[in-house]
């Protein structure tokens, strides 16, 4: 959860449930709100409610991660963002992205299979049809 803005420029920590997004805190989280909104568009479907990114973000900022954290995911739509004119479907890249392992759980063998679970739900209660979904598995 976000409290408050910093001033421009100052860092600070973004506490995502337990985990920290180490970067500016405007910054971070407005890269993060414009990837999740990109990812949407390039879709070309509603995106769902803040609910399920606010739990995206819970889930990469438990504080059990080491590397798939927040910070790491931000990063992956840095690289990511140089590549999308590349991308055949880039929304489907995107949304495999905020979903790899989404749920992380150390003592679990299913982390990708069930992030990709996740991924598919939210696609279905989006209106994505299969082809779309089964790609997004695909890629996952």
């Amino acid at each position: 959860t976000v409290a408050a803005w910093p001033a421009a420029g100052q860092r600070q920590v973004l506490h995502v449930a337990s985990g920290l997004l180490d970067c500016n805190l405007r910054e971070g989280w407005m890269r993060l709100q414009d990837a999740w909104r990109n990812t949407w568009i390039d879709l070309a479907l509603p995106a769902p409610g803040p609910e399920v990114l606010q739990a995206l973000l819970e889930r990469y900022g438990e504080s059990h991660r080491a590397y798939h954290t927040a910070q790491h995911l931000a990063e992956c739509f840095q690289h990511f963002d140089g590549a999308r004119p590349l991308a055949a479907h880039a929304g489907e890249v995107a949304l495999a992205l905020w979903f790899h392992d989404a749920i992380y759980d150390p003592h679990s063998a299913r982390n990708e299979a069930d992030s990709a679970d996740w991924a598919d739900r939210v696609l279905v209660s989006a209106g994505a049809g299969a082809a779309m979904r089964d790609r997004v598995q695909i890629v996952q």
